[in-house]
């Protein structure tokens, strides 16, 4: 993964069984207070998914 964070302090990864999961957890008070409160203090952020789900719709429903 050093390729991946080369010149970051600091990486997350969040595991999520379902659309529904995704949903609960960007909606969730603590995700929005955090991004209310931490994206300001960011120099940069990458944000990337990665899925094992096979339908071809996903990014769309995900958007």
């Amino acid at each position: 993964m050093a390729a991946i964070s080369a010149g970051t302090s600091t990486s997350c990864v969040f595991v999520v069984e379902d659309l529904e999961g995704l949903y609960e957890y960007l909606t969730h008070p603590a995700t929005i207070g955090t991004d209310y409160l931490g994206l300001a203090l960011l120099e940069r952020l990458e944000i990337f998914d990665i899925s094992d789900d096979d339908d071809p719709d996903l990014y769309a429903k995900i958007e």
